[in-house]
C-alpha cells in the first residue's frame, strides 16, 4: 500500500518535470542538474569518510 505522502511527493516531482520541459530557456533544468552533478562528487567522498572511520572504529 503507497502511503499517502509518498504519492504527494511522485505528483509534485510529476509536476516539476512538467514544468521543467514547459520552460522555454530550461533553466530550472540546468539548475537541477547543476546541483545533482555537484552532489555527487560530495555524496561519495561522504561514503569514503564514512567508511574511513567505520574502518578506524573497528580497528581500535
Amino acid at each position: 500500500m503507497i502511503q499517502p505522502g509518498s504519492f504527494w511527493v511522485i505528483s509534485f516531482t510529476h509536476m516539476e518535470v512538467k514544468m521543467m520541459f514547459q520552460m522555454s530557456d530550461f533553466s530550472f533544468y540546468k539548475m537541477f542538474l547543476g546541483l545533482t552533478t555537484m552532489s555527487v562528487p560530495f555524496m561519495s567522498n561522504l561514503h569514503k569518510i564514512y567508511f574511513l572511520f567505520w574502518n578506524y572504529q573497528n580497528n581500535s
